[in-house]
């Protein structure tokens, strides 16, 4: 086969043309997928013919393991592991010796890939993909991306993939790929997926997809609504000799000042008390459960014996999806004696 690469190394205690010489007549590729193989070999001359060498002793080993006989020419493995291997074949004879080696790699992991997005929860038009392959996959065509239709990244909800925008970042490698997000809807949810069996490594594994090998890209570009809200009991007062519905209380135990957000935000618990503004006292997170961050609770601390609390959120927070959260509406309420 014109294709081995062996390594021929002689050492003989004779002339040149007293030397038998192993050669390789059939052997593994240099890098395969099989985790068998079969070597066959004939003995030349120095003159090029075959010799049968009866008087010869003919010896095999694979790896570290000892010579064995090897009178038939040939040799079989089975189970080998994936990594580098090493076949030797040796000619012993009373004057003379000779041996050729055939290195190979068994490789039957098949690539696979990950696929990433510079932000899962957007409100923008449009989103960066990062694919990473796990080795080189150049077989069978390769990363190509000349269409919709023909590109092995697909999408499934309202997205598409801009084959234009293909970067190669490292050839066979590493990608990156600009992902549309439909403008005629307002939110939604796009599965972002590498195809099956798109190339193959040198050994000629086919590319297999991966626990990492799909991404959820959402977007929202709706408001971010926010309730803000006391548990205070309202009551019917007279304001001006004019009746009216109040919250009232004189009960410190009620003073606690909700808000529930209709998405997600990023902010902190401290850049929400930043964002709080309110008339009188001090407002002390509590331990009331955030529900994905949609969900906060405040105690007001630190009132006046009496007064007509106002509270407000003024805009500036940001939802997961990058939507800033509007200006709440203002809850007043009246706390103390005098007013009971």
């Amino acid at each position: 086969m014109a294709s081995l690469l062996w390594i021929l190394s002689l050492l003989s205690g004779c002339l040149w043309a007293q030397a038998q010489v192993p050669v390789l007549t059939r052997a593994p590729a240099l890098v395969t997928a099989q985790r068998n193989a079969t070597f066959e070999f004939m003995v030349k001359n120095a003159s090029g013919g075959n010799d049968a060498c009866s008087d010869c002793a003919i010896q095999c080993k694979l790896d570290g393991s000892p010579f064995h006989d090897c009178a038939s020419r040939g040799d079989s493995y089975s189970s080998l592991i994936d990594g580098d291997h090493v076949f030797e074949v040796s000619i012993q004879r009373v004057n003379s010796s000779a041996s050729v080696s055939y290195n190979w790699t068994v490789d039957s992991i098949a690539p696979t890939g990950s696929i990433t997005v510079d932000r899962e929860f957007t409100n923008a038009l449009n989103a960066t993909l990062h694919i990473i392959l796990s080795e080189s996959c150049a077989g069978d065509g390769g990363f190509k991306c000349s269409d919709i239709a023909n590109c092995p990244v697909t999408t499934h909800g309202p997205g598409s993939i801009v084959p234009s925008s293909l970067r190669v970042i490292r050839p066979n490698l590493e990608y990156n790929l600009v992902l549309n997000l439909s403008a005629a809807t307002q939110s939604g949810r796009v599965i972002v997926a590498l195809g099956k069996e798109f190339c193959s490594d040198l050994a000629g594994n086919k590319f297999r997809r991966g626990d990492n090998s799909s991404v959820i890209v959402r977007f929202d570009r709706t408001p971010v609504d926010v309730n803000l809200w006391t548990g205070i009991t309202e009551v019917q007062v007279v304001v001006n000799k004019q009746p009216r519905s109040l919250q009232v209380t004189r009960d410190i135990g009620d003073l606690g000042i909700f808000l529930d957000f209709s998405r997600p935000i990023v902010n902190t618990t401290e850049e929400i008390l930043g964002a709080l503004n309110v008339t009188d006292g001090v407002l002390q997170p509590t331990e009331r459960k955030s529900h994905g961050k949609r969900r906060y609770g405040f105690l007001l601390t630190n009132i006046s014996d009496s007064a007509v609390v106002t509270v407000q959120l003024q805009g500036g927070l940001q939802s997961r999806d990058g939507t800033y959260v509007l200006q709440s509406n203002r809850v007043s309420f009246l706390y103390g004696n005098p007013f009971l």
